[in-house]
């Protein structure tokens, strides 16, 4: 049987950001890169330490990653954005614990303006890290 109607209109979206880390894999001793066909250092492939970095190799690639996944969650037209793979900078970099969702928040706000949503969003999860 179908669920029971509950009225409202609510879009939910998921979207994994393929470790998108504000940590970058050339600022880290011990980490190595992926490579494209010329050679050029792209993703971080692996570090010594077991916490290290898993996203973009250098700062042009960390910005490429950025904008596409920008553009991606500011075209989906949903309310809610669940999101995978996203760096917890406390347990990589011993820094703030939401320093990369605070980084895409901004440039979401910056790429598609003002968003009521996005900036209580990030409101919620700074109440939370003060509290634990």
């Amino acid at each position: 049987a179908a669920p029971a109607a509950v009225g409202g209109d609510l879009r939910l979206a998921t979207f994994n950001v393929l470790n998108y880390f504000t940590t970058l894999g050339k600022d880290v001793t011990g980490c190595s890169a992926y490579v494209d066909r010329e050679g050029n250092p792209i993703a971080t492939s692996g570090c010594s330490a077991s916490n290290g970095p898993r996203g973009a190799w250098d700062q042009a690639n960390f910005e490429r990653q950025q904008a596409k996944i920008v553009n991606a969650i500011n075209t989906m037209d949903a309310d809610i954005v669940s999101l995978e793979e996203l760096e917890n900078s406390k347990s990589v970099d011993g820094t703030d614990r939401d320093e990369a969702i605070g980084a895409l928040v901004k440039a979401l706000n910056t790429a598609a303006g003002t968003i009521t949503t996005v900036q209580r969003i990030v409101v919620t999860l700074r109440q939370a890290s003060a509290q634990g």
